[in-house]
């Protein structure tokens, strides 16, 4: 409910403030919605398959600290080296990839974002020259419109746990009241 009132709250009043610099900031947010969406998911989402890659090599770095005497004893130290460089490669490789995606993804947000700030000063003060708004109004009209349009790049993460909430919440409760409906 909350993110709801925000966006809508937003949306409100960057419209009442400018509406014309308002309708054209609306046409951007879904190109707005869905950068965010990339620059929050390359910043959390990469991290998972990472890190258990290198839960991996820690393992192998353990063992060989746990049991140090034997290791050097058995000479096994060079053994244990390899499988130690052949598990930290894996995170490595995987790095690599994840970090063009996550490069790529990041850049995409942020340049549709800055774009969008761009687009809103200059046909911002197109409405100022033509009289229709004021610089206090077309700011407050593109920080809400903008930011709105990153709030709901930011809610688009949760929704597949909304969507889950709703499915347990809402339909047994749709479900009941139908039952009690037949039943009359």
């Amino acid at each position: 409910m909350k993110i709801v009132s925000v966006i809508v709250g937003g949306a409100v009043i960057g419209l009442v403030s400018c509406w014309r610099l308002g309708l054209a900031l609306i046409a951007c947010v879904p190109l707005l919605s869905l950068g965010n969406y990339f620059k929050v998911r390359s910043i959390k989402g990469f991290a998972t398959a990472t890190r258990k890659a290198y839960e991996k090599s820690g393992v192998v770095a353990a063992e060989v600290i746990e049991n140090a005497r034997t290791v050097y004893a058995l000479r096994l130290e060079n053994k244990f080296l390899d499988r130690f460089v052949a598990e930290i490669l894996v995170p490595e490789k995987i790095g690599k990839k994840d970090g063009q995606v996550s490069g790529a993804g990041f850049g995409y947000g942020e340049c549709v974002q800055l774009f969008a700030f761009a687009f809103g000063f200059w046909y911002g003060s197109q409405n100022i020259e033509d009289g229709f708004c004021n610089i206090e109004q077309m700011f407050i009209a593109i920080m809400c419109i903008i930011n709105t349009a990153l709030v709901i790049g930011d809610t688009l993460h949760i929704f597949p746990d909304f969507q889950q909430a709703l499915v347990r919440i809402f339909f047994p409760f749709l479900f009941q009241y139908y039952m009690i409906m037949i039943e009359k």
